[in-house]
């Protein structure tokens, strides 16, 4: 009786401030309500009612997941921001949408969210072999990778400075090619994220906390300083570290409170730290404060424009066929070596629309099984992405406390997955392939006695 009373305290509470959040940014707008078609609106409130439906039924279930993700995602993303951008008239990358566009996409949107639920569902049913992982963290190989950690410290001091490290405007390790950035900025960070990591659950397999750990965690700061990170590395980062700190805990709502602050209040007011030292200090507070407000009608949140705009490119010039997936799943082979290799999806459109001058934008992972097959690809994709998350989520809950590498790399992927979702694929599949890659060698590096491999991930 208690539990389920919680339980429903617990969704009313989460009802109730979303109901408020909603509410707080209509009355941010002033008012100013410029489009109001009914069939529109009805559109967007089935999806956000199937997206909050689902979203609770999967906090109910774990209090973090990759299922938890992509709800999340589409709530705020496909449901809250462009409702209010089509209220109040404000669009972003010169696009003016049609009542037709928005429910059509809407209507895709629905599709892709639909077929995830059956993939996820089959997903939940399939058996999961069940071994015993036991490892032990060696001392001495974690004493070589703080050595690899300080080496890499130091040369981003030599790098960038220590007055550089506080943007993520000025803290870029690499001006060159996103192969060569892909190395400098997502290798050497993630080098230096896991060996904190590894640091952190030797301490926890001693009991105690070593001074190694400490200098290991400081030289990750310098290198990682929060304000001068992307925010996807910021959140995968920070949010996977407090989720290890937090792991015998994991059940606590603790950690699902923290994740909907983060995403509804710090990332928008952390924007600000990109241009740090073009904002006068006595405006940083009135700087965050106004990225809280604007968020949903800036491009930030940009993810239902984009699926437009790839709409528009596609009835112009077709569908890629599996080009554009190509170029995703062959993302470490240099365009030296491949000129023909293609952009990212929403580059590519903007391009080739001329739509705006600037052309580093996202696009949503369900306008990448849209724009590659059609309404076929959104069947597809939507299907075995909801398949592969359930599978991961199932092995990840599946004990009390996780074993070998998944309990490593599982808690810095799922906020890997969230950029995922926003896109593009082929920039946020490369980072995310190469932060799994890096953790998967720092903990077989660093342990003994395991029977986990990469293959299990899937089994």
């Amino acid at each position: 009786m208690i539990k389920g009373y919680r339980k429903k305290n617990y969704i009313s509470a989460i009802s109730i401030a979303v109901l408020l959040l909603v509410i707080s940014f209509l009355i941010l707008q002033n008012g100013k309500t410029k489009n109001s078609n009914g069939i529109v609106i009805l559109t967007f409130g089935i999806n956000l009612i199937f997206f909050f439906a689902l979203l609770i039924r999967s906090i109910k279930q774990n209090s973090f997941s990759l299922d938890m993700m992509f709800w999340l995602f589409s709530f705020f993303f496909f449901g809250i921001a462009p409702l209010l951008q089509y209220c109040t008239g404000i669009y972003n990358w010169n696009l003016s949408p049609s009542n037709s566009e928005i429910i059509v996409t809407n209507l895709f949107i629905l599709v892709f969210s639909l077929c995830y639920c059956i993939g996820n569902a089959i997903g939940k049913r399939s058996r999961i072999k069940q071994q015993i992982v036991e490892f032990k963290i060696r001392k001495k190989r974690l004493n070589i990778l703080l050595a690899f950690s300080f080496i890499i410290t130091v040369f981003v001091l030599w790098k960038l400075g220590f007055r550089n490290l506080l943007s993520s405007s000025t803290s870029s390790l690499s001006d060159s090619s996103s192969s060569i950035d892909l190395i400098m900025n997502h290798g050497l960070r993630n080098i230096s994220l896991f060996v904190v990591v590894m640091h952190i659950l030797y301490c926890k397999e001693k009991k105690h906390v070593s001074g190694n750990t400490i200098i290991a965690t400081v030289l990750f700061v310098i290198t990682c300083f929060p304000t001068s990170l992307s925010r996807n590395m910021l959140a995968s980062f920070y949010g996977g570290l407090f989720i290890i700190l937090l792991e015998k805990h994991r059940n606590k709502r603790l950690i699902t409170y923290a994740i909907i602050f983060g995403l509804v209040l710090v990332f928008p007011a952390i924007n600000v730290f990109r241009y740090i030292f073009e904002t006068e200090q006595s405006n940083l507070l009135i700087s965050m404060v106004n990225n809280i407000r604007n968020t949903y009608t800036e491009a930030h949140y940009d993810a239902h424009q984009m699926f437009i705009s790839i709409q528009q490119y596609t009835n112009k010039f077709g569908f890629s066929y599996g080009k554009q997936l190509l170029g995703v799943i062959l993302f470490f082979i240099p365009r030296s070596v491949w000129p023909g290799k293609p952009y990212g999806t929403g580059q590519t459109a903007f391009t080739m629309l001329a739509q705006h001058e600037f052309t580093n934008v996202a696009a949503p992972l369900v306008s990448e099984g849209y724009v590659n097959f059609g309404i076929i690809g959104i069947i597809i994709l939507g299907f075995f992405v909801g398949m592969f998350t359930a599978r991961i989520d199932k092995r990840y809950w599946a004990k009390k406390l996780p074993q070998g590498p998944l309990r490593v790399i599982y808690p810095f992927v799922m906020f890997k997955f969230f950029f995922i979702l926003r896109g593009d694929l082929l920039s946020s599949w490369s980072y995310t392939v190469a932060q799994i890659v890096i953790g998967l060698l720092a903990f077989w590096f660093c342990t003994k006695k395991t029977r986990c491999n990469i293959l299990s991930l899937l089994s």
